[in-house]
């Protein structure tokens, strides 16, 4: 066993999986790469930037508007399942610094191997095993959270936002739904939970995306009957962001020393986004079929899977010519720290058209080149979620020509301008970004490196101590308590 595989080995033993009920079958996507960081939301900010920054997973044909029909152009997808060209994202994490200035919190899920974001899609009945659960038809979209939100108002919707404080050296901690003020020892991981229940029919968008879904009306909220203007079933969407805030120092005697994008030290105002980009009748088979109760991806037969290093390396240029990794005296876009608990101010920010954007704000951010990838039968896992595969991520930097199995992607990495020119102060910018980005991927690895010796260690120690005993080892796999 190598190093990184017994490390991957030890999160799997140790970690702790979603809110699923305990009859529900379910599937874990671990998705080990980003495609960008910035500020972009197709649904809240269409066709132009958005007021603060996100972090973006799933197909390449990503932009400043999304559609259906876009979604499905893409040629990679940072996330493993060939038939996904979804989008899914979420507001970054930013760390306060004692001078007052703000840099960007690492996320696990840096093309290192490690999964920053796992995406749940739960077959979640409401208590009724016999009814239907419709896969997201084309065009659908929706959004989950308030990002003006500063306090806990005890609803659904409320409780479907939630953080743990990652530590693998004990018990699973409790839940909380705000950001915990204490030190996480293995990282911070925000938690958001979609509305299951939805208006059927057309009805795929609505003005706030939010009207067409609904959460139960009992129950819990990610498990319950749904109400009689939402009666149709949709597969429960569940998102898990991990960020690394083990690696910064504690310098605030009065609570913890991080905020989102949005201004939101609470947590309260997390949320996430979605843009179906599925091929449908491949997702209605996997929701109708796979019905293992461990969340083992592999084991669903409905799908094929793009190869490590295409996911690893879906990246997209960013073209909103600013800073967003720091020391920032602010944070991008107007979005100054509001504690609450009263709801957020929305604030007016003339001063942000001085922040350009390089190339078209319709149409993907570029243009996705050469096809899809031919998907493999089988997943490896990338060594995270089982006791298999090689564990070994190889390299961290990306490629220009990244071969799939039985295919070939033109995915080129986000250090490679956009379509059309650029000024020199776009191309600054983001090279200043990528540098910052490949410092942070070192000190990364570095840390990993450390762990992947001391964890190796402790395994072998593990083996030994199970050889003895005459003792057998199974396959793992793990799942979350379900919340109470």
């Amino acid at each position: 066993m190598s190093p990184t595989s017994a490390f991957s080995l030890m999160s799997a033993l140790c970690a702790v999986f979603a809110f699923i009920a305990q009859s529900s079958a379910y599937w874990i996507m671990t998705c080990p790469q980003r495609n960008l960081v910035g500020r972009f939301d197709p649904l809240k900010s269409p066709k132009k930037k958005s007021g603060h920054v996100h972090t973006i997973s799933g197909g390449n044909a990503f932009g400043f508007d999304m559609d259906y029909p876009q979604a499905r152009t893409s040629t990679c997808s940072s996330c493993p399942i060939k038939e996904d060209l979804s989008n899914y994202w979420s507001p970054a994490l930013y760390y306060k610094r004692k001078d007052g200035k703000f840099e960007l919190v690492k996320q696990d899920g840096l093309g290192d191997g490690s999964s920053g974001m796992n995406i749940y899609y739960v077959q979640n009945h409401g208590g009724d095993a016999s009814s239907k659960i419709n896969a997201f038809p084309e065009g659908f979209r929706m959004i989950a959270g308030n990002p003006l939100k500063r306090n806990f108002t005890g609803d659904f919707e409320a409780e479907a936002i939630n953080f743990s404080c990652l530590d693998y050296s004990g018990p699973a901690p409790a839940y909380v739904n705000a950001i915990p003020n204490k030190k996480c020892a293995n990282g911070l991981r925000a938690q958001v939970f979609f509305p299951t229940c939805w208006k059927g029919g057309d009805a795929v968008d609505s003005p706030d995306h939010k009207g067409h879904v609904a959460y139960p009306t009992s129950g819990k909220y990610d498990d319950g009957p749904c109400p009689a203007s939402h009666p149709h079933r949709l597969p429960s969407l569940f998102f898990e962001v991990t960020w690394r805030v083990q690696d910064y120092e504690w310098n605030q005697a009065d609570g913890h020393p991080f905020v989102f994008a949005h201004g939101d030290p609470t947590g309260y105002g997390f949320h996430g986004d979605f843009v179906n980009g599925w091929h449908v009748p491949t997702l209605q088979k996997a929701v109708d079929t796979c019905t293992d109760t461990q969340g083992d991806l592999a084991s669903c037969k409905a799908f094929t899977f793009l190869s490590t290093e295409v996911s690893k390396s879906c990246t997209i240029p960013n073209p909103v010519e600013e800073d967003v990794v720091g020391p920032l005296a602010k944070l991008p876009g107007c979005n100054p720290v509001q504690k609450g608990p009263e709801m957020a101010e929305k604030i007016d920010c003339p001063g942000d058209d001085s922040v350009k954007i390089k190339g078209p704000t319709t149409g993907p951010i570029k243009k996705p080149k050469g096809k899809l990838p031919e998907g493999s039968a089988t997943w490896a896992g990338y060594g995270q979620f089982t006791g298999g595969g090689s564990g070994d991520f190889g390299s961290s930097e990306t490629t220009n020509d990244v071969s799939g199995a039985g295919g070939k992607s033109d995915v080129k990495a986000a250090s490679d301008g956009g379509s059309g020119g650029g000024s020199s102060s776009s191309k600054g910018s983001n090279a200043k970004n990528e540098e910052k980005l490949k410092q942070m991927q070192a000190e990364n690895d570095e840390k990993l490196a450390q762990m992947n010796a001391k964890n190796a260690a402790s395994m072998k120690a593990m083996e030994e101590a199970n050889a003895a005993a005459g003792s057998h080892v199974k396959k793992h796999k793990h799942r979350r308590r379900h919340h109470a």
